[in-house]
């Protein structure tokens, strides 16, 4: 993975700013004599059938006519050959650093499936990507792997069979909004993503790379009003990593935490959920650049002191990285009062989560697993209130001037349990409290995830409060 030097001058939006990561993502300098690409040509008539069946299937997802009796596809880069006869090529979708992504059609099962095609270092040695991939099971949240096969007559050219993700990622979602991005949204990818991310840690998996791009959509579930996000691309997923041993400067260093050149862990993975919500809204990542050495990664390295940790790979990009942190600090922005990046104010509650997320601390991070147990039933909260008409709800009663920038010292000035308090308390006073049964039902339910302390002075608190104790529960 390459390091691109970022300029000094702010940016000016988030519109802007998302355009300009995209750029340099999903902009590899391409050989010059890769214009066309032809396909061989399979027997007359198996060809025909196939191609009808293709252009019909294609066709119900906008890529009608995308292949001729030929398939003489346009790129701008030579897709690789389909693997096998099954697949049929149909056009690149994708590159990066971990390899190519192409659509191809599997003519046995009649479905779109994405392939990806990897160069293997050493064709004799298991991939760690595959390896992982094969044994980690399936879950609603991670892109589904379907198989994987060395492509002849390229033995050392690995092709990664996936399910096909037709929205797009996190980037092209945000290609379609007018303004900022809404608030539910960001709830619903928050609690798909903490799922994700907990069925991962419990098998000891860790990604290393979350950020938009490795986030892809697919048709929403029954009874959700968004797209279902799936995590993707696991080129920098480690498998119970050793805590001592960093591997952060395997993945994209703008999404890695502070402590990530000594160490890597789950906990790093957190950072970079809260370090995609932190840019989502605002159009920038917590890690910001504040000067320039004039110098390049191998001399300041050697002139720091500093050594190479047994065990690290790719010690390259590991004095890259190294170098790249020592040219950033952390620059984290509260999403719940107005700033120079957005004109959107946030609830403080998911501003709570956002920064839990990213505390300093690795330590203190909130886990997957604890997100997972939390954000379903406040994602249903917020939808209601919502609904309502009543988002003010999940506010504190403080004033936006008194909520002060967060860099330099604690983000976090409440427990978990402290904000659910808080949360219920403001329902309670709520006027559809009494008249709304699903809502004084899913409130309750907060009364069970507080710790014993703020379940009591819940107690204490609105004892006094007419009607409260009177009610149907």
């Amino acid at each position: 993975m390459g390091f691109m030097k970022q300029g000094s001058q702010r940016p000016l939006g988030r519109r802007r700013t998302l355009h300009d990561l995209r750029r340099a993502a999903r902009s590899p300098k391409q050989p010059e004599d890769s214009d066309q690409t032809l396909v061989q040509a399979t027997d007359a008539t198996p060809a025909q059938e196939n191609t009808s069946r293709l252009k019909k299937r294609a066709s119900t997802f906008g890529i009608k006519n995308a292949l001729t009796k030929l398939r003489i596809i346009k790129t701008s880069a030579a897709p690789a050959e389909p693997i096998w006869t099954q697949y049929e090529l149909v056009k690149r979708i994708g590159s990066g650093g971990n390899g190519l992504v192409d659509l191809c059609f599997d003519t046995s099962a009649g479905i779109l499936v994405a392939v990806k095609t990897l160069t293997l270092p050493n064709p004799a040695a298991p991939l760690a990507e595959a390896t992982i991939l094969q044994n980690l099971g399936r879950h609603g949240n991670i892109v589904r792997y379907y198989n994987s096969v060395l492509s002849p007559p390229h033995p050392n050219r690995l092709q990664l069979i996936f399910e096909y993700c037709p929205r797009g990622d996190l980037l092209d979602y945000l290609d379609t909004l007018d303004g900022p991005i809404p608030e539910l949204f960001l709830w619903h990818l928050f609690k798909h993503l903490a799922c994700g991310l907990a069925f991962l840690h419990s098998r000891g998996i860790v990604h290393g790379d979350i950020k938009p791009a490795n986030i892809l959509l697919t048709a929403a579930r029954e009874g959700e009003r968004f797209s279902l996000p799936k995590i993707a691309d696991f080129g920098a997923a480690s498998c119970n990593p050793l805590p001592e041993i960093p591997r952060g400067h395997i993945g994209t260093p703008s999404f890695q935490p502070p402590e990530a050149d000594y160490r890597h862990g789950p906990e790093s993975d957190m950072w970079s959920l809260g370090s995609m919500i932190h840019e989502l809204i605002l159009g920038r990542v917590p890690m910001q650049k504040v000067r320039e050495l004039e110098t390049d990664a191998e001399t300041w390295f050697g002139g720091s002191g500093r050594e190479i940790p047994d065990g690290v790979v790719a010690s390259g990009l590991y004095k890259e990285f190294c170098f790249y942190q020592a040219c950033h600090v952390v620059e984290r922005t509260r999403i719940d009062c107005p700033s120079e990046y957005t004109t959107k104010v946030y609830s403080t509650l998911l501003n709570h989560f956002m920064m839990r997320a990213l505390e300093l601390d690795w330590e203190k991070h909130i886990t997957a697993s604890q997100l997972w147990d939390l954000l379903p039933k406040l994602e249903a909260i917020v939808q209601d209130l919502h609904i309502l008409g009543q988002p003010d709800v999940l506010d504190n009663d403080d004033n936006l001037e008194d909520r002060q920038d967060v860099n330099g010292r604690e983000a976090v000035c409440a427990t978990d349990s402290q904000m659910l308090r808080q949360l219920f308390e403001r329902l309670a006073r709520c006027a559809d409290w009494a008249s709304h049964q699903e809502m004084r039902r899913r409130g309750m339910q907060l009364l069970f995830l507080m710790e014993e302390e703020d379940h009591f002075a819940v107690f204490r608190a609105l004892r006094d409060m007419r009607g409260f104790w009177g009610m149907e529960w």
